[in-house]
């Protein structure tokens, strides 16, 4: 009778407990929180709570994991049974129980990447460093495989302990050792700029080198070309748009009524485009981000505008003074003609930039369509050629768009003022505005992006990597017009 009742138990331990590592692996497939911020106990959950037609009002919330195992049990009576009859040192819902839970998880699933990364053979590491709330580095490896004919990447492990390039080699190496990986297998690295991953004696990918010669040390294309417009965004004109564009930003965010003043003007809007937009904070680091909070401003800022204006002038509600000051001084701002143009021409050349970043970013990016650098680079030296024609097609749509805007504005075309010695910014002559700010804003933008990408990007083999679009798989992947272009070369 004795043994009857332990199996008994242990069967129903374990089908309650087959339930609970399913509730486990869904809030972490999810990427939700397990546990509340008071009570985690079997008191928290309740499995009467969802049993009858109403649900029962909860005195605590044990947090996301006992409150879905109370969904659950309502119809799962295996679980239910686990719950009520099991002891407390063997309901397996405590935080310790949770963390081998998980861990168990995760090591099941590196051991299923790591099978297909030794059936495929070849692979290569994407390394990137990361500080975490705590100011604690926390470094990332991900493997890029080929398995089965499909491209993958798979985050393989995370590391923790040193920042040198010393210490990020070892922990590579004792990592892929622990895996079962043989490191003369890798074929290529890719890291970021800084210097413990990129110094040539002793950064991570030197010393990996040592080890492994034919290893290749790839830096990040996607991060060169953030670089790339981060160096060529520093001309004053350049920051004073992203200063604006967040000071608009800092305006409104911050106060519910100010949000609804234009959250009610962006729904009266007439201009289908504006109905689902939002403005955007200006991202220190992810520059497509940075784009898409010009593009949000250029589409909104006629919006903008108007909710300003009725702020100034107390249309349908009650301002403070300090509020109705704040908006006159940003209505100045935005209402500018130098802003006006160098947000438009800024987020037309950035487009550019946003569509080969997002390639660059894409996990089925090859070498075949490794020529995208140099057409984008082409297409930037051709409006760049371009800005020395009087009747340039791309720049006088660009102007077209301008007098628009500003003609719904009732901004007036006008140049800086312009003195004899100009130390701050540039002040190249010119004969009217357009042509004013081509030369001061277009074209040294254009330069700078230019320029950079050909120091960054080694475009030397371009003709030889055209010649891997002759196999056929590539001819019917090359779709796009620019691509094709090359193939009618050879």
């Amino acid at each position: 009778m004795l043994n009857t009742k332990a199996e008994v138990s242990k069967l129903r331990i374990r089908n309650g407990l087959e339930s609970i590592v399913k509730a486990i692996v869904f809030l972490a497939r999810q990427g939700l929180p397990f546990r509340g911020h008071r009570a985690e106990s079997k008191g928290s959950i309740d499995t009467n709570a969802f049993s009858g037609m109403t649900i029962k009002a909860q005195d605590e919330n044990g947090g996301n994991l006992l409150s879905l195992l109370s969904l659950q049990s309502s119809s799962d009576i295996p679980l239910a049974e686990h719950l009520q009859k099991s002891s407390k040192n063997r309901i397996y819902v405590s935080k310790t129980s949770q963390g081998r839970i998980i861990e168990e998880a995760a090591r099941q699933i590196t051991q299923k990447i790591t099978a297909e990364i030794k059936e495929s053979r070849l692979y290569s590491l994407m390394i990137d460093e990361c500080g975490d709330r705590s100011n604690k580095e926390q470094l990332a490896i991900t493997a890029r495989y080929v398995h089965h004919k499909e491209v993958k990447e798979k985050f393989l492990v995370e590391c923790t302990e040193g920042t040198s390039g010393s210490s990020i080699a070892q922990m590579i190496s004792t990592q892929l050792e622990d895996l079962g990986l043989d490191l003369n297998d890798m074929v290529a690295l890719t890291t970021d700029g800084t210097g413990n991953m990129m110094g040539r004696i002793r950064g991570t990918a030197a010393i990996l080198q040592e080890s492994v010669p034919h290893l290749v040390h790839v830096h990040c294309l996607a991060h060169n070309l953030n670089l790339v417009v981060v160096a060529a965004s520093k001309s004053r004109y350049i920051q004073d748009i992203f200063t604006k564009v967040q000071a608009a930003l800092s305006f409104f965010s911050p106060s519910p009524k100010r949000t609804e003043a234009l959250k009610q003007k962006i729904q009266e809007s007439d201009r289908s485009e504006c109905v689902k937009l939002k403005l955007k904070d200006v991202c220190g680091t992810r520059w497509v981000d940075r784009y898409n909070s010009l593009e949000t401003m250029l589409i909104l800022l006629p919006v903008v505008v108007n909710t300003l204006e009725d702020i100034i002038h107390q249309r349908d509600s009650d301002w403070n003074k300090e509020t109705v000051d704040q908006a006159s001084a940003l209505m100045e701002q935005l209402t500018s003609y130098k802003f006006i143009v160098v947000l438009r021409t800024a987020t037309n050349i950035l487009l550019t930039t946003k569509r080969l970043c997002k390639k660059l970013q894409g996990k089925s990016f090859d070498i075949v369509q490794a020529v995208e650098i140099s057409n984008t680079l082409e297409n930037l030296t051709e409006l760049r050629d371009e800005c020395d024609v009087e009747s340039s097609r791309r720049l006088t749509i660009w102007f077209e768009k301008i007098k628009e805007l500003c003609s719904v504005l009732q901004v007036q075309p006008c140049m800086p003022r312009v003195v004899g010695r100009q130390v701050h910014r540039n002040s190249i002559p010119a004969d009217n505005p357009e042509q004013f700010y081509i030369r001061n804003v277009v074209i040294p933008f254009l330069d700078d992006i230019i320029g950079n990408m050909r120091e960054r990007y080694d475009l030397k083999n371009k003709h030889l990597l055209t010649l891997f679009g002759l196999l056929p798989a590539s001819i019917i992947k090359l779709k796009d017009s620019a691509d094709r272009k090359y193939m009618h070369a050879y």
